[in-house]
């Protein structure tokens, strides 16, 4: 996508989400892309164009809608494309809802089962899979043990190994909605706080968070805003 198109379309989707993805825009989204038909980015532009219209139908509670869409893209579109997490959580959600889970399990089993590390994706997803398919494949889930070790040592987790894979999905989802709640607390609280109060703050989140990510994410996060900042 040429640096024009993108700027073009950074404007469109910035005006889209900060009017809460109004409908009122979807008529300016789908008469975005057809004009660059015939140019080299007209597929990029498309794809873009067609993940916010999705998410305009999904946040308008159009389901149906929305996941139409999102089989299409899931079809079309590689496990590559670091966009293809927001598609398929999103199409596990609408799916969920309307009880055609079936169409999207296809595409979750082959996401999950990639090599590509993003526990941030997989482990919602797989919290999902075993909601609706607590028997996994064919009576097991001896072909996710190895997303779901891999989650676990990207998360710093500690988990009781005797757990049945159920069990142990489901500790580590809570354990990840519980320290990305905690870390957005602290984010929150740390912005206003005062340097003194910063300092006992940090220590504290340090002390009691169990999951190393969040932890270094705290600390990177802190150590780029002093940089940017000149603290």
């Amino acid at each position: 996508m040429s640096n024009n198109t993108n700027t073009q379309f950074d404007a469109l989707f910035y005006k889209v989400a900060t009017n809460l993805f109004s409908l009122e825009y979807l008529e300016e989204v789908q008469s975005f892309y057809p004009k660059y038909l015939g140019k080299d980015d007209f597929d990029e532009i498309k794809f873009e164009c067609e993940n916010l219209i999705s998410a305009i139908y999904f946040m308008n509670g159009m389901s149906d809608r929305s996941l139409e869409i999102d089989l299409d893209i899931l079809k079309k579109h590689p496990i590559e494309d670091l966009r293809y997490r927001t598609v398929i959580l999103r199409a596990s959600k609408t799916s969920a809802e309307l009880g055609k889970t079936e169409d999207v399990v296809p595409y979750a089993v082959r996401y999950l089962k990639d090599q590509e590390n993003d526990f941030f994706g997989k482990l919602p997803l797989l919290a999902w899979y075993i909601e609706f398919y607590p028997n996994g494949e064919e009576g097991s889930f001896i072909n996710f043990e190895q997303t779901l070790a891999t989650i676990k040592s990207s998360m710093g987790a500690t988990i009781n190994p005797t757990l049945s894979f159920l069990d142990r999905v489901t500790f580590l989802y809570e354990e990840f909605l519980r320290a990305n709640k905690d870390s957005s607390t602290f984010k929150f609280a740390y912005v206003k706080a005062t340097k003194k109060q910063k300092d006992k703050l940090l220590e504290e989140y340090l002390r009691t968070e169990t999951l190393a990510f969040f932890r270094t994410e705290i600390i990177n996060t802190i150590k780029t805003s002093e940089s940017i900042n000149g603290d």
